[in-house]
């Protein structure tokens, strides 16, 4: 895994779903076609035309991408404090489903409008304050659970609050 730097074997459960994620695995050494595979996935013309709708720039640069085969969950948080640009706001967040989203397997969720919360006092926090901010923020916010399905695309603002939980029923999947 090049999230944790164990061998894949040493890092299934039960039912052989990959504990970890694979950060930037398109770009894994080990595994070439896998990468060109998902670049091929990441950077097709279908997504380049999402992008575009939901953005004035017409050219994107992929600067990080994930694969997660098990939902361990995350804690809500906007992802600028992670990652964004300078200035803030011009990153965008791109979710597809390689499989359907029903739930069992973990479920993301989000905050409808918190992306429109232009304060910027979470800038400078260190990862316990900003898990407190977080968290202060989701009281402000109605949440709602996302069910997509297999190649559905999801694209969201880097300051919008979301989260994903872990598997709800073991043995299942979130890729």
């Amino acid at each position: 895994s090049e999230h944790n730097w164990k061998r894949v074997c040493s890092d299934l459960d039960e039912y052989s779903l990959i504990k970890s994620s694979f950060q930037n695995f398109t770009d894994i050494l080990w595994a070439h076609y896998f990468g060109i595979a998902g670049r091929n996935i990441l950077q097709s013309q279908d997504v380049k035309n999402a992008l575009c709708k939901v953005s004035k720039s017409k050219e994107f640069i992929m600067w990080q991408n994930m694969l997660f085969e098990k939902s361990t969950g995350t804690i809500d948080h906007i992802d600028s404090w992670y990652l964004d640009t300078n200035p803030y706001g011009n990153l965008l967040a791109a979710w597809i489903a390689l499989e359907d989203i029903d739930g069992e397997g973990g479920s993301f969720h989000l905050y409808p409008n918190s992306h429109l919360n232009y304060s910027k006092e979470w800038i400078g926090l260190d990862h316990d304050t900003f898990r407190k901010w977080s968290t202060t923020q989701t009281k402000f916010y109605k949440r709602k659970s996302i069910i997509i399905n297999k190649g559905d695309l999801l694209i969201w603002h880097p300051m919008l609050l979301h989260g994903s939980t872990s598997q709800q029923k073991v043995g299942k999947s979130r890729k």
